[in-house]
């Protein structure tokens, strides 16, 4: 994992990227209106593999006024999650916000380590599964 953080990192285009990034890396991606994330599983060569969380093909309902989205988990290479839907190109910069999370783990008194292979391994185990996630813009 990069010892990066920071929201002061420019993003960067994919080939100059590739060349910053590790295993365990958050990777925030520039959408324009939104911030979108992927984690970085594995570097060959110049293929970067992630998994992101994106909507379900074909799903999405408005119970109580309450939006609820199909999600799921995809594994696939950093280029094409930047292509964003065939549209221009992303650019993304590494992200991993460790400063932040050290600090909410002394504030909540959290004692543990983070070990990025169970991660993966567990990612690896719900890819393309669905999940309801419910949509709250005031959280």
């Amino acid at each position: 994992m990069s010892n990066w953080f920071s929201d002061s990192n420019p993003f960067l285009e994919y080939d100059t990227i590739i060349h910053h990034l590790h295993e365990g890396d958050l990777i925030e991606i520039d959408r324009g209106k939104y911030r979108h994330w992927a984690l970085c599983e594995s570097k060959q060569n110049k293929n970067v593999l992630c998994f992101h969380v994106s909507k379900a093909p074909d799903f999405e309902t408005k119970r109580e006024n309450i939006p609820k989205i199909e999600a799921c988990i995809r594994y696939e290479s950093l280029i094409n999650i930047l292509l964003n839907e065939g549209k221009e190109m992303s650019k993304c910069r590494v992200n991993n916000q460790l400063s932040k999370a050290e600090e909410l783990m002394n504030k909540e008194e959290i004692k543990s380590s983070l070990d990025i292979n169970g991660i993966i391994n567990e990612l690896h185990n719900i890819v393309d599964t669905i999940h309801t996630v419910i949509y709250d813009p005031k959280v």
